[in-house]
């Protein structure tokens, strides 16, 4: 087995709170551990996999994992794809991504539109409104917008203020993209007008109507900082990052990060969707990836004083957590979501460079391995390529951002 041991984990945790330095150990262990553990194939599963590009000298990928490509009907899939751009340097505002559409009936594919509002982990928020319409983010003389394209009508309109989050087609939650450039770099766009920040008593999580375009401010980071005025009010820079809609359209949670002295600080919130009612769920220092397993109920994996970092389920009424199984708890860090009592997650790079990619079974406690892909080191930091899985909107199929065959590739698995 070629996880990493406690020890190993308690250093990674020590140093996820000083960034820089976390970068130089982290690279340098990887290469050692590579050397010494490399395997002798770069994928193994048994599943079929097709891979979406539609130019081999190009490179493809999605974003995160809290949305999926498929259009609701699943008639189309939708990702980003390069043209002379080499996906493991950073990326360029001056070198767009094409937006573009994968008919999978037809088997044919179709560029839409473009962006320069990406970065690798999360691109341009592409997603779904509906069976029609995706909605991604664009960069307009220095500023953020949102574009919505229509696949029936075949056309494009600019929406307006840029969006992180969608409830369907009715409306939107965002944030400040240009802070995130100064705070939390690898989410945020090169190429905007960083000077456009505002105040944290003007500036946090906005709401927008996609149909009138209409914008508000609904929470402050003023607000949010002063639920942790003991902890984060010494901190200079704060941000709010990782927004997530619950199903029901009446709630959303968020990531709270502030630093202070060199160190990073999470806190989990939730609050109803007119800016009240908002409360922490998580706070021990240490947040990581999260996702709504129904109305009432958030998983993720964060710092707990019972389990250390794991895997847990928060009930958002009661603020009750517990561990999620014992069968996750060696297993580190992923990006989980549902389908039904499924949960998809994957692993970050073992000493291999393996990324590791399960099934969980909340019903059986059980945990199924469907795939191992190769993440080179080169694709490293603000350039790495987490697998990043979604279900498809039938729970059959799974699409995965990898770099096991030498670039940055979307590609669609085919679940037994």
């Amino acid at each position: 087995m070629n996880r990493f041991n406690t020890v190993e984990k308690n250093i990674a945790g020590f140093l996820s709170k000083h960034p820089g330095m976390k970068k130089r150990i982290k690279k340098f262990y990887s290469v050692l551990n590579y050397l010494i553990y490399k395997k002798n194939y770069t994928s193994k599963t048994d599943l079929p996999i097709q891979k979406l590009l539609s130019d081999e000298r190009n490179e493809s990928f999605f974003g995160y994992y809290d949305k999926s490509p498929l259009s609701p009907d699943g008639k189309y899939i939708a990702f980003h794809e390069t043209k002379g751009i080499h996906s493991q340097k950073p990326p360029d505002p001056d070198k767009p991504v094409s937006i573009m559409l994968y008919e999978t009936e037809k088997k044919e594919y179709k560029t839409i539109s473009s962006s320069a509002a990406y970065n690798w982990q999360q691109g341009s928020r592409l997603m779904w409104l509906n069976k029609n319409e995706i909605i991604f983010n664009d960069i307009e003389k220095g500023i953020s917008v949102s574009r919505i394209f229509d696949v029936a009508e075949n056309s494009l309109r600019t929406a307006g203020k840029p969006i992180y989050d969608c409830f369907g087609d009715k409306y939107a939650l965002s944030l400040s993209f240009e802070r995130l450039n100064m705070t939390d770099h690898d989410y945020g766009y090169s190429g905007l007008q960083n000077s456009k920040i505002k105040s944290t008593r003007d500036d946090g999580i906005t709401y927008t109507d996609i149909k009138t375009g209409k914008s508000k401010l609904v929470l402050s980071l003023d607000q949010v900082i002063k639920l942790h005025r003991q902890d984060g009010s010494k901190a200079k820079d704060h941000c709010v990052n990782h927004i997530m809609i619950s199903p029901d359209g009446k709630n959303f949670i968020f990531i709270h990060r502030w630093f202070c002295s060199g160190s990073r600080f999470d806190s989990l919130v939730m609050c109803d969707i007119e800016g009240k009612n908002m409360r922490i769920l998580a706070n021990d220092g240490f947040v990581s990836h999260c996702c709504w397993n129904g109305n009432d109920k958030v998983a993720g994996f964060f710092h707990h004083s019972s389990h250390g970092r794991n895997f847990y389920t928060i009930d958002t009424k009661t603020g009750q957590i517990r561990l999620m199984s014992e069968k996750l708890t060696d297993f580190g860090d992923g990006h989980p979501s549902f389908y039904g009592k499924r949960m998809l997650l994957d692993s970050y790079p073992d000493r291999s460079r393996m990324q590791n990619l399960y099934i969980y079974n909340a019903d059986t406690d059980g945990v199924e391995k469907i795939g191992s892909f190769l993440s080179p080191v080169r694709f490293f930091g603000e350039t790495r390529c987490d697998l990043h899985p979604r279900w498809s909107n039938c729970g059959n199929k799974v699409l995965i951002d990898s770099v096991h065959g030498g670039k940055r590739e979307l590609r669609l698995i085919f679940i037994k």
